[in-house]
């Protein structure tokens, strides 16, 4: 496993709100430097992030 795949523990606090929510904003940034905000659905599997670009799939 390559560092950038490292797993990352997710602190209580954060994954209270994870689960409150189902949908985030995944953010990227142009070559021209311009924002990209694009709302994702997410699912929240112990210490591990699942994003998808549709809201359906069969969870």
């Amino acid at each position: 496993m390559s560092a950038g795949n490292a797993p990352v523990r997710i602190a209580p606090a954060v994954a209270a709100r994870l689960d409150a929510d189902r949908i985030g904003w995944l953010t990227t940034v142009s070559p021209e430097g311009m924002p990209q905000a694009s709302p994702v659905w997410y699912l929240r599997e112990e210490d591990r992030i699942v994003i998808t670009p549709t809201r359906v799939r069969a969870w």
